[in-house]
């Protein structure tokens, strides 16, 4: 009974409903590309200024490296490689008179002043070619060369323990001597080719 004498206000009210989510729905899908249009927009410029953003810095970095490699020239380098020379020889003589004068080691031929200057000398030189080469290759030259350096120093240690093995007059305390003697040079080299003394 109920629902025949309410039959007629449902039924306008159902429809007045209709119209309702009818006009809802054709002004959203009216707006709809418009909202569309400006995501798409806001998307393109946030692409947009984070593109230019990356391109600047990594033109900066690239800009960095190439200073970088080449702030430090021919001469600068040759000044720094004297410098290891001079401080390394120094040092490995004091040493090496230390040896000498206390007798801590049997006399051996290798363990004398010529020697050591000679081979302090080519260490020191072929350090600061190695070095130089690197500044022009490499885009981190200190922290490579300090590897290199490194390397380079463990390995510097197998001819004076072959001593041992071909020469007879080679001592154990002779042959730690000498290799004990590549560490100053090395140490050396490290912090003055890479500017660290200079600063």
């Amino acid at each position: 009974m109920s629902s025949f004498v309410n039959g007629p206000y449902d039924g306008k009210r159902r429809a007045g409903q209709s119209s309702t989510s009818l006009t809802t729905s054709r002004c959203f899908l009216a707006t709809t590309p418009t909202i569309r249009l400006d995501i798409s927009m806001k998307l393109r410029g946030y692409c947009s200024t984070h593109r230019h953003h990356y391109d600047d810095r990594s033109q900066r970095e690239v800009q960095f490296m190439a200073v970088t490699r080449s702030s430090v020239d021919w001469p600068t380098l040759g000044k720094r490689g004297g410098v290891a020379l001079v401080l390394s020889l120094l040092i490995n003589y004091v040493l090496l008179t230390v040896v000498l004068q206390l007798e801590l080691v049997a006399s051996y031929e290798h363990l004398a002043y010529l020697p050591v200057t000679i081979w302090t000398t080519v260490g020191v030189i072929g350090a600061t070619v190695v070095y130089g080469l690197l500044h022009r290759w490499s885009e981190t030259p200190d922290k490579t060369f300090v590897r290199v350096a490194i390397v380079v120093l463990l390995l510097s240690f197998i001819p004076d323990g072959a001593l041992l093995a071909f020469d007879e007059a080679a001592t154990v305390g002779a042959a730690t001597i000498l290799a004990v003697l590549h560490i100053p040079p090395a140490a050396v080299c490290i912090v003055t080719l890479t500017g660290q003394l200079s600063e």
